[in-house]
């Protein structure tokens, strides 16, 4: 029974992700808040980020904040997912979801296609990293939203995303 009810607990939150996704509120004082905490390269590519994953950023961000965590942690939160590219929408999330995790090697194929996607699902951290470090982010914040400081913070960061 507690697999089942898993199950419910993980389709509802998905559920609750795509509803979000679809409306993707954006408040002015919430991107003025993002930009406050972001240099000018690290800004312009949170600015470039979907209008769907700025809003789930932010709603990350704001839950490690209220976590108590540190700046640098909320500054993670608010790039995690720079590596998912402003094409991927909700279909194509929606689909990489309820398959199976593709094969790590499994090459990408032609924007707009299955292959793409499932290459950019299993990409987009290593995707994020490689354009923060391009951006000039320092280590500090390069191991936090890769998952390598402390253990504390991945945990804190892990479960505000979780959230959706």
């Amino acid at each position: 029974m507690a697999v089942a009810g898993d199950a419910l607990t993980v389709a509802l939150r998905r559920v609750r992700q795509a509803l979000w996704y679809l409306w993707a509120p954006l408040r002015d004082e919430d991107v003025r808040w993002a930009s406050s905490l972001l240099d000018v390269r690290l800004g312009a590519l949170f600015a470039g980020m979907a209008r769907p994953d700025r809003s789930h950023a932010l709603r990350v961000a704001r839950r490690v904040q209220a976590a108590g965590g540190d700046r640098d942690l909320v500054r993670a939160a608010l790039l995690h997912d720079v590596g998912k590219p402003a094409g991927y929408g909700l279909f194509w999330r929606t689909v990489c979801v309820l398959l199976p995790p593709a094969p790590v090697e499994q090459p990408a194929g032609p924007v707009g296609t299955l292959a793409w996607a499932r290459h950019v699902y299993a990409h987009h951290e290593q995707s994020g990293r490689d354009m923060l470090v391009a951006a000039g982010a320092d280590e500090v914040l390069l191991d936090r939203v890769s998952g390598r400081g402390p253990e504390r913070d991945s945990q804190m960061l892990g479960a505000a995303d979780d959230l959706g």
